[in-house]
């Protein structure tokens, strides 16, 4: 059977064929444009696939990267979606995927060697500017169909991409998403708007959460207020559409439920359990700067002291408040946009409003984490209010078009401009990091970690040093240092308490003792550079050495009913906060670390030979004691608020860390950020004399000196070691084992108490009990007995099922939009 075509059928293709070219080249154009420019912006850092720079800067370096190459330990014995052990002893993991790691494209992260890293996040850097170019081009593209004016929407969708916005937030991966989703779910607002079927906004706000709920929490403040902006403007009004939006985001929200619910359930132990510091003040940017924000090349610091990222062109930005004077635009539309805009400026300077826009919480430096939405929207009502301009500048002027040749030049230029100060102002305040310090890391640490001898055991990792905050997410081993909005309070507390530098919801392996890394069962460390005494050395490379602790215990081991029954608090000196720690789990007094006579002297006249080292200096403290014995030495130094350094140049202190001499050598740190830490300041001869010289641009408190018993140390350790947990089954979140209790009492086990454990002791679940809140007591009997644990994320049964009858009744509905649109096209056709 053949086919005939018409002329007219013939001609009707290839307007169809030329139309769909055009739009194609649109999107093209949108996407590739913005990619050219970071190329060259990243090219003039010396930011290339294998160049001697990465893209490795700020969060990236210390804690995203490590999460993304995380990856590729999922469903190992230590990593499963639901719970990973690698920081802070371990943590429900389904958190960090919700922030962190909802976006399938970063599992090419696990795709390559460690090595390929920097360069993966590169291209997904590109990728992610040009995906923001691309959905705004779709959005105006479909949102404007009767007045498409493709070289501006080209142009505004370029500015879209290269916005302040994402050139300070690129670092951010994550929050990329909902800036490229964005304009698609205000598209699906469009379209239920014309009376369409609600499945693109379903579907983008759908995704949105999934891949970060936290973001899209912002992206819904504004498609809330962009909705009835459009609908208090619409001729015909129906309440219909108010009925399908509030159901398609509904339905949304429902199905990330499985997701959501645990995530929520996280951040109750933790971020949103701590109190906000310093409460709620009524100002929280002056409106100058943050107006003077949306011109070009404003670069901003990062910090709490920072100002939002606004710039988004300069035309744009004129054609924006041309918008407001624009009389064939209904007075009530430009009155609610304007109401909008004013909304969201009251929210950089009213702290309240402030703290509400990003979801309730004052965030941690990257101010103005909304910037995005009104950047979109700047650019919206730019492109609205242009056929207004461009027929009034026609009408006065012959030579108009010229201003579009000339609006676009300015707009490249500008664009590159802004775009050279960003990444260069990044670049001089945070540093992208080193492509040789990268490779070595991660050279040297495999190398040294190859070293560990094979081993089916429950073990942790230690160190004393740092790549990034979560070097054991990058490496996949069980650690202690953690970084991430999802965390235990109670854990961060306790390890504090007990001498590790712990600072908001960061941790770190600083301050580690032989009683805490033996009693958190750190196995092996890794040094680099120091010798460690009282630990085995197995390697020795070219920086770095591996030792092993041969009184570490298992992840769990039998302690007295004192423990129970402990108070939550410790005592401030970490040193007897241990002591007491091992009384409790020994039901007696144990005095491993000693207090040692010494007198302390606080000086300020620092030890630097320069003024403008001096200048920053803002506590030195000289300590002196005589050695009693050849047991090691340690030493902290009390927590103190931090103080601001005041300076007339009112220049930023560069970034220092305080450090100590012994006996006029070394130079060891003793602080991290903020944090002090203990510290072994090693062994001595008898009546040696002793003089210890810290100094520091953070503030600290007074000295606390111990020495370190062995011999009472070993006799605390080899009673716990009588009777310990090491399980035979190790999957993420599922561990199961054999114990001997030589009475009943409890088996503590070294994971984060939560009340989501299922814990089975031969088979019979049992209710459980913590230690200070922080870590697991298990009752078990007198004997030989099977305890299993297994880790059940809150909230996940609910939400699936919850889950299940929204997706049932969302393919119901959105089916049914789906026929009522065929039958409609047939009328139409017909």
């Amino acid at each position: 059977m053949g086919f005939c075509y018409t002329k007219e059928m013939i001609s009707d293709l290839d307007w169809k064929d030329k139309k769909m070219k055009k739009k194609s080249l649109i999107y093209v154009l949108s996407f590739l444009i913005p990619v050219a420019y970071m190329i060259v912006f990243f090219a003039h850092l010396q930011i290339w696939p294998g160049g001697p720079y990465t893209v490795l800067i700020y969060d990236l370096k210390y804690q995203y990267a490590s999460m993304y190459a995380s990856l590729r330990y999922l469903g190992s014995s230590h990593s499963s979606f639901w719970y990973n052990t690698f920081g802070s002893l371990g943590s429900s993991a389904v958190g960090n995927y919700a922030y962190y790691l909802g976006n399938p494209l970063l599992f090419l992260a696990a795709a390559f060697p460690l090595s390929k890293l920097p360069d993966v996040l590169y291209f997904l850097s590109l990728l992610k500017i040009g995906a923001c170019g691309l959905t705004f081009s779709v959005f105006l593209m479909h949102a404007y169909p009767d007045r498409r004016k493709p070289v501006v929407i080209v142009l505004l969708s370029v500015c879209y991409a290269l916005m302040s916005y994402n050139l300070m937030y690129l670092m951010s991966l994550m929050w990329m998403d909902g800036v490229i989703l964005l304009p698609l779910i205000l598209l699906g607002i469009e379209r239920i708007l014309k009376d369409r079927s609600p499945f693109l906004f379903f579907i983008s706000f759908l995704l949105s959460f999934l891949l970060n709920y936290y973001i899209t929490f912002m992206s819904a403040c504004f498609t809330v207020l962009y909705f009835f902006w459009r609908f208090v403007c619409l001729e015909k009004k129906k309440a219909v559409y108010v009925v399908r939006a509030f159901c398609a985001g509904i339905l949304s929200i429902g199905i990330s439920l499985p997701i959501l619910l645990p995530t929520i359930a996280g951040l109750l132990s933790g971020r949103l359990k701590e109190d906000a510091d310093g409460g709620i003040t009524v100002f929280e940017m002056p409106l100058l700067k943050v107006l003077g924000q949306f011109f070009s090349s404003h670069y901003d610091t990062l910090g709490n002291d920072g100002l939002p990222s606004l710039f988004c062109g300069t035309g744009a930005l004129l054609l924006f408040l041309c918008f407001f004077f624009c009389r064939k635009i209904a007075l009530k539309k430009r009155f609610f946009a304007l109401g909008i805009f004013v909304f969201y400026i009251v929210g950089f300077c009213f702290e309240p409003l402030y703290m509400a826009l990003h979801g309730f919480r004052l965030p941690n430096c990257f101010p103005g984490r909304f910037s995005y939405v009104i950047c979109f929207f700047v650019l919206v009502l730019a492109y609205e209010a242009y056929p207004e301009v461009s027929s009034f500048l026609r009408s006065r002027s012959q030579q108009a078009s010229g201003l579009l040749v000339i609006w676009i030049l300015f707009t490249a230029i500008e664009l590159f401009l802004n775009g050279n100060v960003f990444m260069t102002g990044l670049n001089n305040d945070l540093h992208y990091a080193n492509r040789r310090e990268y490779d070595s890391l991660i050279e040297r640490t495999q190398e040294a970690l190859s070293h560990i001898p094979e081993d089916d055991s429950f073990y942790r990792i230690g160190k004393n040093y740092a790549y990034s905050y979560e070097d054991s997410f990058l490496f996949g081993y069980n650690g202690i240092s953690y970084f991430s909005s999802s965390y235990h309070l109670n854990v961060m507390n306790l390890f504090g308490d007990l001498g590790l530098a712990q600072n908001y919801n960061m941790m770190s392996d600083n301050g580690l003792t032989p009683v805490t890394e033996s009693l958190f069962g750190v196995k092996y460390y890794l040094s680099y550079y120091v010798d460690i005494p009282g630990l085995d050395q197995l390697f020795t490379g070219k920086t770095l050495k591996l030792y092993e602790n041969p009184d570490a215990l298992g992840l769990g081991y039998a302690v007295s009913d004192e423990a129970r029954e402990s108070a939550l608090a410790l005592p401030e000196d970490p040193f007897e906060a241990q002591n007491e720690v091992l009384g409790d789990y020994l039901d007696q007094d144990s005095k491993v670390f000693v207090p040692v006579d010494f007198t302390e002297e606080v000086r300020f006249e620092p030890p630097f030979e320069t003024e403008e080292e001096a200048d920053l200096i803002l506590r030195e403290s000289v300590i002196t004691f005589t050695a009693r014995d050849d047991n090691p030495v340690w030493l902290y130094f009390a927590y103190e608020a931090p103080k601001a350094i005041e300076r007339e140049d009112e220049e930023r202190i560069p970034y220092y860390i305080g450090k100590l001499s012994i006996n006029g050598e070394g130079n060891v740190k003793f602080m991290e950020e903020y944090c002090p830490f203990a510290v072994c300041l090693g062994t001595f001869t008898p009546r040696e004399e002793v003089r210890i010289v810290a100094a520091g641009t953070k503030e600290f408190g007074d000295a606390m000196v111990v020495s370190f018993d062995r011999e009472a140390y070993s006799a605390a350790i080899s009673r716990l070691q009588q009777a310990q947990f090491s399980p035979d089954v190790i999957e993420g979140g599922h561990y199961a084992g054999n114990v001997t209790m030589p009475e009943d009492s409890d088996l503590l086990v070294t994971l984060p108490y939560e009340d989501d454990f299922r814990i089975t002791v031969d088979g019979s679940e049992v209710s459980y009990g913590s230690y200070r809140d922080a870590l697991l007591l298990i009752p078990v009997p007198a004997g030989d007995h099977r305890v299993e644990i297994t880790y059940v994320p809150p909230g996940v049964k609910a939400g699936t099922v919850i889950s299940v009858m929204c997706l049932i009744i969302a393919a119901m509905w959105l089916s049914f939009f789906g026929r009522v649109g065929v039958k409609r096209k047939e009328r139409i056709e017909a």
